[in-house]
């Protein structure tokens, strides 16, 4: 694996299968000359201590103030993480790849996507904090907890030898590390699973009142109740007629703003309602995406005038009271990390800066070139106004964001508004928090795990072809589910949108290939199914509705399991998977061409079927 030059690597040095007191650290300044001195500002001292404790864990800890100021990269390799080819068991990635130990050589690399994705790392830096292997010797989990939000992972196998690692990039920090470095190694035994790592890291979660289960949550709130019980709509009402080639968009759209192209007026989205209710859905979450100024990414942070072309203020207005009316909840979405220029609040001043000054630039949208707002001014200066705003439109429930939960929380080098990653992300978490205490609930794209403290939905938590591109990689693991099935409701997949709808037939998402990935709409349903998914529908053209009521009838048998924890998964036969709830329910997905035995039961060939417990007296 190529590495840069000024690399510092941490070898872990503990015996194979078993915890050691101490490590021993060794520092390489050039890996093309590779030159070893030591590490801790003593020179006396070699070794460093692994700290026990009291939860059984083995902690390394390395102060931030010892972190050679010339590190690039710093990476930790554990002896107990490490197999052989053939050996049987398998390694864990934090967003749920896992490969058994079949090639000779490989590498299961986030760094290089971070790096295609360029400075916004958008995907897929820590979607969870936790790595982990299980071998012939013992299954072996690790929790980052310090320094998480600088750090990524990786798996590689040379000549047969596997080990799996985090990777912190201490150059990307822009300064000094903000954080020590803090990694907690658990033993779960033999016996445990990938579902036993996921489970440690839940209970830490909980115990340490990050999260609190859903079940707790909704008892005095009715509208993240409604969200967990119900599927999610959202409308794209319309957006700016713009040719998508990106040379000829454009950057700045002040004087020359493109016309608004409808989609779906005002007037069709209460025909929509009407209709579905009349079709027996009694139960959705109607998201208006696009409905604000300027349309679809159009002028943010501006969300007033409601735009003519769709029917204006008043047919908004209208349309939301009409869905509460029939009994649904009625939301909106929004982003608050973009700005552009033709908006009447634009600022250079209000944007991230580069550590050269340079503005933060997003991509080319409808509404020109974005630049990242950075966080703590819009906490500053836009997030009471705007939500007001919201409010008074009608709007309550769970109000969704776009971007932020998918996303490593932007680094602002503005003086006069200083965010280190941290920091941004507690600003960030400040939006998410306001919109649970406005709204009731708080959504929004994805699952990372920096803001679960204040996520209640994750509109995806995978993103299929960049998770199997690797050879390395036999199959995704709901990892993020074991963890936070019953405390945070999700869709699983972004080709779990439109989950029975042919993703063939209409190329109406902004990512073809991830939204098209399963192959047909039964292998969606299952996926949804065995991953504990709430139904989202947005891509859909709203033309035949009945794909709608197919996933509603779905999701009203499934419903009560998003209260509890998944407490167990795995391939019982080729193909078929069980998925176990902490109430004792269990799903059976079969995707093979045979129907499957279980419990006296046949599950069909190319479906699934739900085993509810015992009901005791």
């Amino acid at each position: 694996m190529k590495r840069a030059s000024f690399v510092v690597l941490f070898i872990v040095s503990v015996c194979a299968f078993a915890f050691a007191e101490n490590v021993k650290v060794l520092t390489y300044s050039n890996m093309e000359n590779p030159r070893v001195r030591e590490y801790l500002a003593d020179p006396s001292i070699g070794l460093l201590e692994l700290q026990k404790q009291k939860d059984g864990a083995l902690r390394l800890h390395i102060p931030k103030e010892k972190i050679p100021a010339d590190a690039q990269i710093i990476e930790i390799v554990a002896n107990f993480m490490c197999a052989k080819k053939g050996e049987v068991g398998y390694f864990v990635m934090p967003d749920g790849r896992m490969g058994t130990f079949r090639l000779d050589n490989g590498v299961v690399d986030q760094s290089s996507l971070i790096k295609a994705r360029g400075i916004h790392r958008i995907y897929p830096y820590s979607v969870l904090p936790i790595f982990g292997m299980k071998t012939e010797g013992g299954t072996f989990v690790g929790v980052v907890k310090s320094l998480n939000l600088e750090c990524s992972f990786a798996a590689e196998a040379k000549n047969g030898e596997y080990k799996i690692y985090p990777r912190f990039h201490i150059k990307d920090i822009g300064e000094t590390p903000y954080e020590d470095i803090i990694i907690d190694y658990y033993s779960l035994g033999k016996d445990a699973s990938y579902c036993d790592m996921a489970k440690k890291y839940r209970q830490l979660q909980l115990s340490g009142n990050v999260v609190k289960p859903l079940r707790d949550r909704i008892k005095n709130n009715q509208q993240l109740k409604y969200t967990a019980e119900s599927i999610f709509v959202r409308v794209k009402h319309g957006q700016k007629f713009l040719n998508t080639q990106k040379d000829k968009m454009l950057e700045d759209q002040r004087g020359k703003e493109p016309p608004i192209r409808v989609e779906i007026s005002f007037d069709r989205y209460m025909e929509i309602m009407k209709e579905l209710k009349a079709m027996g859905v009694d139960r959705a979450e109607f998201c208006s995406v696009g409905g604000t100024a300027g349309g679809f990414d159009g002028k943010f942070p501006d969300i007033l005038p409601i735009p003519e072309e769709f029917g204006g203020e008043a047919k908004m207005r209208e349309a939301v009271k009409l869905g509460q009316s029939l009994g649904y909840q009625m939301v909106c979405h929004f982003a608050t990390t973009a700005m552009f220029q033709i908006s009447k609040d634009w600022n250079e001043n209000y944007i991230c800066k580069l550590p050269d000054g340079n503005l933060l630039k997003g991509p080319l949208v409808a509404g020109g070139r974005a630049y990242r707002l950075c966080p703590k001014v819009y906490v500053d200066k836009f997030l009471k106004r705007d939500w007001q705003t919201f409010r008074d439109l009608g709007f309550k429930g769970t109000h969704h964001i776009d971007v932020i939960s998918c996303i490593m929380p932007y680094k602002c080098f503005d003086k006069n508004h200083y965010l280190n990653t941290r920091e941004s992300a507690e600003a960030m978490k400040q939006i998410a928090k306001h919109s649970q205490e406005v709204f009731g609930s708080f959504g929004s794209e994805g699952p990372f795990d920096w803001i679960a403290s204040n996520l209640d939905f994750a509109l995806y938590t995978y993103i299929p072809t960049v998770l199997k591109e690797n050879e390395m990689v036999d199959r995704i693991v709901p990892l993020w589910q074991l963890v936070y099935h019953g405390i945070i409701i999700s869709n699983p997949f972004y080709s779990t949108i439109d989950p029975t709808y042919s993703h063939k037939k209409d190329k109406l998402s902004d990512s073809m290939a991830n939204y098209s990935f399963f192959k047909d709409t039964q292998t969606q349903i299952l996926k949804m199914v065995e991953f504990g998914g709430r139904p989202v529908f947005y891509y859909i053209p709203y033309k035949n509705l009945k794909p709608i009521k197919t996933a509603y009838d779905i999701h009203e048998k499934l419903k009560y399991l998003q209260y509890e924890f998944m407490e167990d998964h795995r391939e019982i036969a080729n193909g078929v998977f069980i998925t176990a709830y902490s109430d004792g329910s269990e799903t059976i997905t079969n995707y093979s061409q045979n129907d499957f035995i279980y419990k006296g039961l046949s599950v069909p060939a190319n479906n699934f079927k739900l085993f509810k417990p015992k009901s005791s007296k």
